[in-house]
Parts: structure tokens; C-alpha cells; sequence
């Protein structure tokens, strides 16, 4: 839950920021057909009313932009995205070169929090580090000086007895003793821009 509690004449969050500045902001990526009143696109979560704002009504996160080994086949199987992005202006000012630092460390602070609601709504997470955001960047209507940090793929846990342990390893195990010699490599070689591998 990242909506702030009223504390006196300042909001009161879940996590701390440093210097009480809260410059991460959460936006989501919802897939068609797969949240209950939610069209598909992206949406900015407003923490102070407590609600989503479409900023790219029908927008489509492709799955190219994923890591196409082991994150692409978590894409397909996720409702949601979402996406962890700081806006630096809102903290250079005071942190300079540290901000960084602190935005990454707020991200992280986040993604636990949301990590412990999400176990207690039936939903699972998966934090993603590495994709091609700037193919995605126009539809979230920032600025320059915003940086992404990370993104949490998420959906409904599945019933216990239909994911047994070691079901998504041996996803994986699958997956990689289908691809040929040739394309292995070439997976492991390509990489794009900023170390984010390209498809083969």
C-alpha cells in the first residue's frame, strides 16, 4: 500500500525517503481482459487520492522489451507491470550526487512494501531490472531528468496443488533445451545499449 496516512501536518508513508521527498513514482501497465475495471494501457498511480490516472489509454507494453530468455515468458503470463521511476528533480537539488543513490535505495524500499501487500492480496511479483524502457518512455509523459529504476511483473498465485515447486524452473530448463547451439549463443552474445540483451 503506498498511500500516505495523515501524521500531523505532513503524510505519513509505509516506507522512508530521504529527506521526506518521495520523488519515485509508481506507474502500471495493465494487459487487456486481465483486471476487473481496468482498461488495458498505462496508468499513474497518485498516492495522495488514492487512485490511477490513464496517461496511455489502450497503450501496449510489448514483450519485446524484456529480457527474451527468462523475462519474456513472465510477460505472457502476468496481468500487470509495474513501473518504478524517480524524478531526479525533485531531489538533486538538495542530495546532488547522491540522489542516485537514494532514489535506488527508495525503489528497493518500495518494491518490499509492495511485496508484502501483494502476498496477502493472492498475488505474486517479480522484480525486473534490465529492460528497453526507452521504446515504452512517450507514454509515461515524463521528462528528461526521470529515470526508471525497476518493474514488478504481477498476477493472481496460482492454486497450490495445480504449481507444484520447481514448475517455472523447469519452464525455463525447457525453454533453453529447445533453442539450437547457434541461437544459444547468439542470445548470450547480443546485447542492447546500456546491457540490455536483444532477441537473437
Amino acid at each position: 500500500d503506498l498511500r500516505p496516512a495523515p501524521d500531523g501536518d505532513k503524510p505519513h508513508y509505509r516506507y522512508p525517503s530521504a529527506g521526506g521527498l518521495y520523488p519515485v513514482q509508481s506507474y502500471i501497465y495493465v494487459k487487456a481482459g486481465r483486471i476487473a475495471a481496468l482498461d488495458e494501457g498505462l496508468y499513474y498511480y497518485d498516492p495522495a487520492a488514492h487512485r490511477l490516472v490513464a496517461l496511455a489509454p489502450g497503450a501496449v507494453v510489448p514483450r519485446e522489451i524484456f529480457d527474451p530468455l527468462v523475462n519474456q515468458p513472465i510477460f505472457d503470463e502476468a496481468a500487470f507491470c509495474l513501473f518504478l521511476v524517480a524524478s531526479l528533480d525533485a531531489i538533486r537539488p538538495i542530495y546532488g550526487e547522491h540522489s542516485d543513490r537514494f532514489v535506488a535505495i527508495e525503489a528497493g524500499l518500495v518494491a518490499q512494501t509492495l511485496d508484502l501487500a501483494a502476498g496477502e492480496l493472492g498475488l505474486g511479483l517479480c522484480h525486473i531490472g534490465d529492460l528497453d524502457f526507452a521504446a515504452i518512455r512517450p507514454h509515461f509523459q515524463v521528462g528528461p531528468n526521470h529515470r526508471w529504476l525497476l518493474a514488478l511483473l504481477g498476477g493472481a498465485l496460482p492454486e497450490k496443488e495445480t504449481a507444484p515447486a520447481g514448475n517455472a524452473l523447469d519452464r525455463l530448463v525447457s525453454r533453453v533445451t529447445e533453442l539450437s547451439p547457434d541461437a544459444l549463443r547468439s542470445l548470450l552474445a547480443a546485447k542492447r545499449p546500456g546491457g540490455v540483451e536483444k532477441q537473437p
